[in-house]
């Protein structure tokens, strides 16, 4: 039986590996509600790494070790038979990243085959010792600060803000002994509860990362076991420090395009910005659940955990434009809706009786002023914020879009799945553009080409349970029935589409079926619509969709049922100011408090 969860699947969180305990989930207590104990953040506390994670260093980092070595290889000090080819970022990576600047200067010189005099901690930088080259390089650093400053990166101080505001105990972890200045340089002083440094590690005698030392000790002034802890860094060195300290969440930051080295060193996740971090991994609320940014690998568990349910019916929290592929599963569920479906599996007959994925009443599709559809990578998503409000049982989204003209498109979609009508949901999209005007063309549907295959073991058993049985729009509603192939139970899904300008006003729209390109029995969509955008005015599109199947009691068909279902919804705002008609279109009348209701969550 397909679970309407998804929890199983790749896209649930990250691994536990061989040999480390269990980090994914907190230990509870027997007498703990596993409810309550699903609120619980499994992690206590957050260690970043500085450069390349929390400032923007790199560059400088960079630049000061290759005026360095380049220096180097062209003295005449140099031995015969060293390497003198100069210094490269496979070099950065491979000698110096991560690791303090003494180590750094061993091991790239030892990988060139020159071997110097390792000095004392008091070497000038005009010293031609290991020491020295270690003051050299850092005077060269901080020449480049003073003459280029340093940036923090947004997405990391966003999660700073965000661990501050969650209590979450933060620590910086660093082979630099220059922390105190970047910080300062970047606005951050005071930004971490803990700060282990290369001074910090140079007094305690911890050596530098591939070595856990620092990280450990961070936790242990955090008063945190690694196991609950979470490690954010950049560089290979760093990440292997982190895998072999046991801590429970390891993040690889790749600025550097090293993904798969980030990987082999032991990375859980491996992302390009911390902007793109699941904080449902890292931090929980009791009454709200926020993901930032789009994450394929992870886009699967918040499909799963922004359900909306009501007892009898459940839609997962898929994007309205996503359709079924490696990272989207769009799922809705009514209880009682089981098929059987027989398979041959390796030669052998096997049933397995499943849980039927239905068809999906979100899609809604857009493009600007003629050009490629959002779904189809037409816009580009620069932002995104999802939130599942649990009190009110709303799920929330905002994005922006950009265009191949650089026109911008605020988008904000709220959707409920009625407490008060079991079988009715609503999608409102508001949508508002930004410094530009024209006309925007939305596309609406219901998707029958459904099948279950969240679990490829089920899928395998064969993922189809539905036939077609009608699809088509009547009077503007969008309509599709099915019918389960085993245990022949029939479901209706109709939707309507509104849409309203500022405090609810009618807007006028053209609306017409959707092109032959988009038909046949299993397309998505069904109908096309084209409204004029102005600059900061916002456009809002109301869809209400009623689910009924042939289980239901006391109706004399799924489809005249959806259908009275819509109606009802309808009611309240038809008698306030009903739906006119002009030729060529529709003009709709949708009034806010029938899209989304505003009163107690109860009735939501």
């Amino acid at each position: 039986m397909e679970p309407e969860a998804g929890v199983g699947s790749p896209q649930a969180g990250p691994a536990t590996r061989p040999g480390r305990p269990d980090t994914v989930s907190p230990t509870v207590s027997p007498t703990v509600s596993p409810t309550v104990a699903g609120t619980v953040s499994p992690f206590d506390a957050v260690i970043l790494d500085l450069d390349g994670v929390v400032a923007d260093t790199a560059s400088a980092h960079r630049a000061a070790w290759k005026h360095l070595f380049d220096a180097v290889l062209a003295d005449p000090r140099v031995p015969p038979g060293a390497v003198l080819r100069p210094f490269t970022d496979g070099d950065y990576v491979a000698s110096v990243d991560g690791r303090p600047r003494v180590q750094g200067v061993e091991m790239f010189l030892r990988s060139r085959g020159i071997e110097l005099p390792h000095g004392t901690p008091s070497d000038p930088p005009e010293a031609w010792t290991v020491r020295g080259l270690g003051a050299a390089k850092n005077a060269l650093f901080l020449d480049e600060l003073r003459r280029h400053g340093v940036q923090a990166f947004p997405g990391t101080v966003e999660l700073i803000h965000r661990l501050q505001e969650s209590r979450v105990p933060c620590a910086l972890v660093t082979a630099s002994r220059n922390a105190a200045s970047v910080l300062a340089a970047a606005g951050l002083q005071g930004a971490f509860d803990v700060v282990v440094d290369g001074t910090v590690a140079g007094d305690l005698g911890l050596p530098g990362t591939p070595d856990p030392a620092t990280f450990l000790e961070a936790a242990r002034r955090l008063k945190a076991h690694p196991s609950r802890t979470v490690v954010i860094e950049d560089a290979t060195s760093g990440v292997a420090a982190a895998r072999d300290g046991g801590f429970g969440l390891i993040v690889g930051i790749d600025r550097a395009a090293q993904r798969a080295a980030l990987e082999r060193a032991g990375a859980d996740i491996v992302l390009d910005d911390v902007r793109e971090l699941d904080m449902g991994l890292v931090l929980t609320h009791r009454w709200h659940l926020i993901y930032e940014g789009f994450d394929p690998w992870h886009e699967g568990h918040r499909e799963a955990l922004t359900t909306l349910g009501n007892g009898r019916m459940a839609t997962r929290g898929a994007a309205p434009e996503s359709h079924a592929d490696a990272a989207h599963y769009p799922g809705t569920y009514l209880a009682g809706i089981y098929n059987r479906c027989p398979e041959l599996v390796r030669g052998e007959e096997a049933e397995g009786e499943h849980l039927v994925n239905l068809p999906n009443w979100l899609p809604l599709d857009l493009r600007l002023q003629a050009g490629p559809w959002w779904s189809e990578g037409g816009l580009t998503l620069l932002q995104q914020r999802r939130e599942l409000d649990l009190k009110r049982a709303l799920l929330s989204r905002r994005a922006v879009l950009e265009d191949a003209h650089g026109r911008r498109l605020d988008v904000h979609q709220r959707r409920i799945v009625s407490m008060a009508q079991p079988g009715l949901a609503l999608l409102e999209t508001t949508l508002t553009a930004r410094g530009w005007s024209g006309a925007v063309e939305i596309r609406t549907g219901i998707d029958a080409d459904v099948v279950n295959a969240n679990v490829p073991e089920d899928a395998a058993l064969g993922g189809r349970h539905l036939d077609v049985v009608d699809r088509r729009v009547r009077s503007g509603v969008e309509l599709v029935e099915v019918l389960t192939r085993q245990s022949c139970l029939r479901i209706a899904v109709a939707a309507t589409v509104g849409f309203t300008g500022p405090g609810g006003a009618p807007v006028e729209v053209a609306s017409s079926p959707a092109p032959d390109d988009a038909a046949g029995p299993r397309a998505r969509w069904l109908q096309h619509h084209v409204a004029a955008l102005a600059d900061g005015v916002p456009l809002t599109v109301c869809k209400t969709a009623a689910v009924v199947s042939s289980r239901d009691r006391a109706l004399s068909s799924p489809l005249s049922a959806a259908l009275a279902v819509l109606a009802r919804a309808a009611g309240a705002s038809h008698r306030r100011s009903p739906p006119t008609r002009r030729r060529g279109g529709r003009s709709w009348t949708c009034s806010a408090s029938t899209c989304m209701p505003t009163g107690r969550p109860s009735s939501s």
